[in-house]
Order: C-alpha cells, then sequence, then structure tokens
C-alpha cells in the first residue's frame, strides 16, 4: 500500500489492519521489518533509520520495550533492555572509542 505522504507498507492485513508480518518503507528512508499487531509495529522487528542507526529487538505498540541491540552509526551499540523507548534497566553500551559501560540504566542515563 503506497501512502499519500509517501509511505509505503507490504505485508499482512487481517480485515483492513496491519496485522502479522510486514515492512514498512518512511518517505524519509527510515525501515521497519517485522511484526505488526493492530495496525502498530508491535513484537520483534528491525528499524533501520535514514541517519544509519540500527535497532533490533521488541517493540509495544510501536514503542522500543523489552530487550534489543542499538547500533548507532558513530559505531556505538547498546544492548539491553528498554522501556517506553527509552535504554531502562540491565544493558551494555560500548562506545566507538572502545569505553564499556555495563550495568544498570534509568531513563537512557547510565547509574551503574
Amino acid at each position: 500500500m503506497d501512502f499519500a505522504n509517501g509511505d509505503k507498507y507490504t505485508g499482512d492485513y487481517v480485515n483492513g489492519i496491519r496485522t502479522g508480518q510486514g515492512l514498512y518503507i518512511y518517505a524519509s528512508g527510515t525501515r521497519y521489518e517485522g511484526q505488526w499487531k493492530d495496525d502498530k509495529i508491535h513484537g520483534k522487528g528491525r528499524m533501520d533509520f535514514a541517519n544509519g542507526d540500527k535497532y533490533t529487538g521488541d517493540w509495544v505498540n510501536g514503542i522500543r520495550t523489552g530487550q534489543g541491540l542499538y547500533i548507532y552509526a558513530s559505531g556505538t551499540r547498546y544492548e539491553g533492555q528498554w522501556k517506553d523507548d527509552k535504554i531502562h534497566g540491565k544493558g551494555k553500551m560500548t562506545y566507538a572509542n572502545g569505553t564499556i559501560e555495563d550495568g544498570m540504566w534509568s531513563n537512557s542515563s547510565f547509574v551503574g
């Protein structure tokens, strides 16, 4: 399906609602491939952002929540827990310069 704003969706529908597996390509160049539920990104999936960042992991109602791997275009990477689209819980950030922060995170800030 092509949208008026330039976005495109290819995938499963149930009663006209995106549910199941699908690929969504935003006009900006960002792409999501993975699971959908009730017309929202939900379940396991991968988002490739137009800026070169990548996220692979869990989504709940269009929000990163659960386990995930985020690789920044800079080479920095975070692997761990997410809540409400923020790094939150146990996780490990490995910065492009080799610095590592491994432990607990709260609202995208390292707390130890």
